[in-house]
């Protein structure tokens, strides 16, 4: 039997939190928890939170706002972004200095990439290497 009766607020309204003890505040955060939306992404299997997926604003034809259907992290490794250390998209890579080429999928430092000035980040997506390959089957054909 348990010695104290653990009252429970509404998790809506604002109180101030040091009147409470250490029993409600631990009841008080798993039930905020527990009403935050949360979706299972179709390909890890796991219950994420909203912002973890992607927005789109058509679904078969129809107009509206809706969620991904794959996290972000799954559609990132569904595209075949590698990871360094803790770097994970692109403009954060492009941030360290690296860059992903588009034809050879390999993680390259920017050096290995020509300059482009019609591209946004004004470096070319494909690599040195790769470029140079494509101009010379493109030559020969």
């Amino acid at each position: 039997m348990n010695k104290y009766k653990i009252t429970r607020h509404q998790t809506s309204i604002n109180i101030d939190l040091s009147t409470l003890t250490k029993e409600q505040l631990i009841l008080r955060s798993k039930e905020i928890e527990e009403q935050v939306e949360k979706k299972i992404c179709k390909t890890c299997l796991k219950n994420k939170l909203f912002n973890k997926y992607r927005l789109r604003l058509t679904r078969r034809g129809v107009k509206g706002i809706f969620y991904d259907a794959t996290c972000k992290d799954c559609h990132a490794r569904k595209r075949g972004t590698k990871e360094i250390g803790k770097l994970k998209y692109a403009k954060e890579l492009f941030n360290k200095g690296f860059r992903r080429c588009t034809t050879c999928k390999d993680t390259k430092p920017l050096s290995e990439y020509f300059l482009n000035k019609a591209a946004h980040t004004g470096i070319m997506n494909t690599c040195k290497n790769c470029s140079n390959t494509i101009g010379v089957i493109k030559y020969n054909n």
